[in-house]
């Protein structure tokens, strides 16, 4: 007796439309990650406005004058490169995408690097010269200070783990989840800052506002990636 025939395949249009909604949700998720990469990058363009601005209306003599050095090299180093150091290893940046993965790490280093030291710089150059530890703008730079520096050794012993390939999902979560708080709270020593009463009286209460929603929204575009990133690498 021969064996019964195999059942037939299902239908084409059947497998084809299933497809069809998986590619679609799945390019519906890109394009929105997308968006906000592209609104983010907008939004910390306009915080460094904010803060330049501010920069340039102040008195240029006395204690004014390490203000805006202070103003420049922190948010040069916080909002623009360390930022961008972020964003460069994101996947849904569209201007990097042509870059394979080395050199994404590469341009990660070197943005990551350039800007802790002129963070940590702008810092030094903030407490040794005003020691204002009683307002939140102040304790939030010091501790962001010296997260930075934390940071920046922990990227380094992170390079030297993924050559070494010695616990390298636990040193570069480690390492993800450091650079995100101490970015976290330098963008809260900004806020702070941006709420002071001489930034208020600068440009008035209206910009003030608007200067703090532009660093909330900014800084929630900035971490979303690393945050789904460390996600699906610790619970994959």
């Amino acid at each position: 007796m021969s064996a019964p025939p195999p059942p037939p395949p299902p239908p084409p249009g059947h497998v084809q439309s299933v497809h069809v909604v998986e590619t679609n949700t799945s390019n519906s998720i890109i394009t929105i990650l997308n968006i906000i990469n592209a609104i983010t990058h907008w939004l910390l363009g306009a915080v460094v406005i904010g803060a330049f601005f501010f920069a340039n209306i102040v008195p240029k003599a006395g204690i004014f004058s390490t203000l805006r050095q202070h103003i420049y090299l922190c948010v040069t180093g916080y909002i623009i490169l360390m930022s961008l150091a972020i964003t460069s290893i994101n996947p849904y940046s569209g201007f990097l995408k042509t870059l394979d993965q080395n050199k994404k790490r590469t341009i990660h280093f070197v943005l990551q690097v350039i800007g802790s030291v002129l963070a940590i710089a702008g810092s030094i150059l903030s407490i040794t010269k005003f020691k204002n530890f009683n307002s939140a703008h102040g304790i939030l730079g010091l501790i962001a200070m010296i997260l930075t520096f934390l940071s920046l050794i922990g990227g380094l012993v992170n390079v030297f783990a993924q050559k070494l390939n010695k616990f390298p999902v636990l040193i570069k979560s480690c390492h993800a989840c450091l650079g995100s708080v101490t970015l976290i709270v330098a963008f809260l020593s900004l806020i702070f800052g941006f709420s002071s009463d001489i930034f208020r009286n600068s440009i008035e209460e209206t910009n003030s506002n608007m200067c703090i929603a532009f660093t909330v929204f900014a800084l929630v575009g900035v971490i979303i990636s690393p945050c789904i990133t460390l996600f699906s690498r610790l619970f994959k």
